[in-house]
């Protein structure tokens, strides 16, 4: 199936990790994740944290310190993961925010930047069988159309979770939550 966003993809393997429908795929990636494989990138100098970089430019590509960034031959091998129409039809819940897949494509990575963010939810429907979406203030707060919620059949539940305070949940427009409403969308606010 094709995504045209890359980091919704992301929270759809999260999802299909969790549900165990990627086991086989994901193996070799923890094989050489277990063995140190991406790590020794981080540890060869192609990127770094802290004061050890002001004077050393190796640690940099193009002015950028790659520390935080993702590890780009394991992002390419995420990116080549087949994400068949039956796996996708297996989602019924997916949460918007980071998990597993983020943390091993960027193990350093602070949470500071928009790297993971998503703006855009048009993937959604590829999830035909998608029953409860769970929307982060971290990672959707640019997330300006909402209406693709509107054309999935079965969803019965519409989430926004913040862990931050009370102000900081992700904010949906009056007139998608009554047309959601409408449909028997439940539309809650929930603070972990």
């Amino acid at each position: 199936m094709d995504f045209k966003h890359f980091n919704f993809r992301l929270v759809v393997i999260n999802e299909l990790i969790e549900l165990g429908l990627l086991d086989k795929q994901m193996a070799p990636i923890y094989k050489k994740q277990k063995a140190g494989y991406y790590e020794k990138y981080y540890e060869e100098g192609n990127s770094g944290s802290g004061d050890e970089f002001d004077d050393n430019d190796d640690f940099f590509e193009d002015g950028e310190d790659n520390y935080y960034n993702p590890h780009p031959e394991m992002e390419e091998e995420v990116a080549n993961i087949a994400l068949t129409e039956d796996m996708l039809s297996n989602v019924e819940k997916i949460s918007l925010d980071t998990g597993e897949i983020q943390g091993m494509l960027a193990p350093h990575w602070h949470g500071e930047d928009e790297l993971f963010q998503i703006s855009d939810i048009s993937d959604i429907l590829l999830l035909p069988n998608l029953k409860e979406v769970e929307f982060s203030f971290a990672l959707d707060s640019e997330i300006k159309d909402l209406s693709p919620l509107l054309k999935l059949p079965n969803l019965k539940k519409v989430s926004t979770v913040s862990t931050l305070k009370p102000d900081h949940f992700f904010r949906v427009d009056k007139t998608t939550k009554k047309k959601l409403e409408d449909k028997g969308v439940k539309v809650v606010k929930a603070k972990i």
